[in-house]
């Protein structure tokens, strides 16, 4: 009889526990339901609104404003100066006359660092380099134009690189190591240095020779070898000179600046990519968690026909108990 009575009150603490669930469910159904209700009469509410205003509007209704200019708009006006007027007139002879003054006033700054920083450590017997040499070397004025008129070439990119490189050679130009390999240079001493260098050159030689005329009837060429002397003035090991240095910055700073953007627009790929990726595995999972939460309205439709049910048995026993 212990038994029965504990697996009684066992069943009876369950369903005492399962009845206040069931209350917690149908109260959060009731709630959400409300609220649904509510955002969807709102929303409605707001189209048809917005949606009235809409088409209540007249195309007819809109009319041009008059356009007024006024006295003092007519005065507020530029006076053009002769320089104004030169540079209007370089332009329509020349469209990309802009980008010509630019690359001009780049090379002469640019020259001008060579100059201050580089150049100062020659040698006596070294010779200054022209800035006419030095633009073409180092610029390509000519060729940089060539490039944007026929579309090969961003000038405003090219802008914004040449005013970093000028930054970096100028930053560079008074590192302690720069002006280390610079002083090393200026008191450096060359030394003749003798090679033997090895070429080919075409001699004539006689193919066929006839004996009994005595001379030689077809000639031939060939290649044979040459060795010569070449004796050049060289500087000690791991000197450089301060044009040769000036031109492995530059060029050092080029390489980098095209590995370092080839490596940012790989880089911004692969993160596109991955956004692209989460995107998509974010709309999978946004999906499945409305299905989750389809399956779990559902459950509680079902607890609210349950719970209906019981309420209608209920109803039926207290009417069967009073006719008792």
């Amino acid at each position: 009889m212990s038994d029965g009575s504990e697996a009684a009150g066992t069943r009876s603490k369950l369903g005492q526990f399962f009845d206040r669930l069931e209350k917690v469910y149908l109260g959060a159904v009731r709630v959400l339901a409300l609220v649904f209700a509510t955002i969807i009469v709102i929303y409605a509410a707001w189209l048809a609104l917005s949606g009235t205003y809409k088409v209540s509007k007249d195309v007819e209704l809109v009319k041009e404003k008059p356009a007024i200019v006024s006295a003092e708009d007519v005065a507020n006006v530029k006076i053009p100066t002769a320089e104004d007027r030169a540079k209007v007139e370089a332009e329509k002879a020349d469209p990309l006359a802009a980008e010509r003054r630019y690359y001009k006033d780049f090379a002469k700054r640019y020259h001008g660092l060579f100059k201050q920083r580089f150049e100062a450590y020659r040698q006596p017997g070294d010779e200054p380099v022209p800035a006419e040499a030095f633009e073409k070397g180092a610029l390509g004025t000519e060729a940089r134009l060539a490039r944007i008129g026929e579309g090969d070439l961003d000038f405003a990119k090219d802008k914004t690189q040449l005013e970093a490189l000028l930054k970096a050679m100028t930053d560079a130009a008074v590192l302690p190591a720069t002006v280390e390999r610079l002083t090393k240079y200026k008191g450096a001493k060359k030394t003749e240095v003798t090679r033997q260098i090895r070429s080919t050159r075409t001699e004539t030689y006689c193919a066929e020779y006839y004996y009994y005329i005595d001379g030689c009837m077809r000639y031939g060429s060939r290649e044979v070898p040459v060795t010569r002397s070449e004796t050049t003035l060289e500087l000690p090991k791991g000197v450089v000179s301060y044009i040769e240095l000036f031109g492995l910055y530059h060029e050092n700073f080029l390489k980098l600046l095209s590995e370092r953007e080839a490596k940012s627009a790989s880089d911004a790929a692969e993160e596109r990519e991955s956004i692209l990726a989460d995107n998509a595995a974010g709309g999978i999972q946004l999906m499945t968690a409305v299905k989750f939460i389809g399956a779990f309205l559902t459950v509680m439709f079902l607890f609210l026909l349950v719970a209906v049910e019981r309420h209608q048995r209920r109803i039926a026993t207290m009417l069967d108990d009073k006719k008792a």
